[in-house]
């Protein structure tokens, strides 16, 4: 069994990131150990750089998910620890109400999928406004409690499914970067 509820719903959408104010070259004059993402496409980039803590008008948050509008458009990471964002990624803070009731990896895999099919990217942004109302899918439990295992279980199987795409990538890498030496090859 499942239920539908909107990425709007989950989360509270009303929080913001940072302004045009955060830019790497601010960053650089206050340089600490706070990590500023920004909408790339690699987890764990840290293009703007580190950034001193408890800055005033810098916007900071803890273990929550974000999401690229820009860039990347589309990708969804879970964020652990302290850090801070461009103006191009926003927090995803799930809403008090449902608090416990998700896994952050279940909600990272789905969220991605879902966007996927709206076709987010240049010329068109995966604004607030615009993912709002986009639908993702819970498993519930016969008592219609959201299930948490089974979110646990699904994410599990989104991550090894990344994980082996990751090694074939890898090993497709080797195999194009692979030279071949003949006895031609005094020509």
């Amino acid at each position: 069994m499942e239920k539908e509820i909107t990425i709007g719903e989950v989360f509270d959408l009303s929080i913001e990131s940072n302004s045009d104010k955060l830019s790497k070259s601010f960053v650089e004059k206050h340089k600490g150990n706070i990590p500023v993402y920004s909408a790339s496409k690699d987890e764990n980039s840290v293009d703007y750089g580190t950034i001193q803590d408890n800055l005033p008008n810098i916007r900071y948050f803890e273990n929550c998910l974000t999401w690229n509008k820009d860039g990347s458009v589309g990708r969804v990471f879970f964020r652990k620890g302290r850090f801070s964002l461009s103006k191009l990624v926003f927090p995803l803070i799930i809403r008090d109400d449902y608090k416990n009731c998700f896994n952050e990896l279940y909600l990272k895999y789905t969220i991605e999928k879902e966007l996927i099919k709206y076709n987010f990217g240049f010329t068109k942004k995966a604004s607030k406004d615009r993912i709002k109302n986009i639908k993702i899918k819970f498993p519930i439990t016969l008592q219609g409690q959201f299930d948490l295992e089974k979110q646990k279980e699904i994410a599990n199987k989104y991550k090894k499914i990344e994980e082996i795409k990751e090694k074939i990538i890898k090993e497709l890498e080797k195999i194009e970067n692979t030279k071949i030496k003949t006895d031609l090859d005094w020509m």
